[in-house]
């Protein structure tokens, strides 16, 4: 019976590690973009946020590479905000290699992604005013309509960040 219950808390121990040994990779992915955010809040320029979301990507492709049972909705969540982030760094470097222009084809890329309703008001005033542009790739969109991308995407990015830390809340919570 000893023996039983020895092995039982070990067990449960073993468990109990594993569980705060996911939840520290959640956070620390999570941890990662907020720093990201935090550094972008003061300023950055081109070159610091292209290495620091090298530096954050890293900490969040290590939380991603293992699925977790119960950590999908979390991993996807994070995963959505590191896309974005990056999508952010495409359409500063489009800017900064193309006297400041941004091609359609990325206007329209970003148009289509769901999980940015905040972008959608830009794109579409944009769409709008290059309806008959068939070289989509080739053909930049004016700053004028461009100015507002790059805050737009980083806000969504940041929400969900946050949306990633109600639902590892959410997911602590049943456990």
């Amino acid at each position: 019976m000893t023996a039983f219950v020895i092995a039982l808390v070990l067990l449960t121990s073993t468990s109990a590690a594993r569980a705060a040994e996911t939840a520290g990779s959640a956070r620390e992915a999570i941890r990662a973009l907020k720093a990201l955010h935090s550094a972008l809040s003061v300023g950055l320029t081109n070159r610091d946020y292209q290495q620091r979301l090298i530096d954050t990507k890293i900490i969040v492709d290590q939380y991603l590479e293992t699925p977790r049972a119960g950590e999908r909705s979390v991993q996807s969540i994070v995963e959505r905000a590191m896309i974005i982030d990056r999508m952010a760094l495409s359409v500063w470097n489009a800017r900064l290699m193309s006297d400041d222009r941004v091609p359609l084809a990325t206007i329209d890329a970003l148009h289509e992604f769901p999980s940015c309703p905040n972008v959608r008001p830009s794109t579409t005033r944009i769409r709008d005013n290059y309806p008959n542009s068939t070289d989509r790739v080739n053909v930049g969109v004016d700053s004028s309509f461009t100015e507002n991308l790059l805050p737009s995407l980083w806000a969504c990015a940041a929400d969900q960040i946050r949306s990633a830390e109600r639902e590892m809340a959410k997911q602590g919570a049943k456990r």
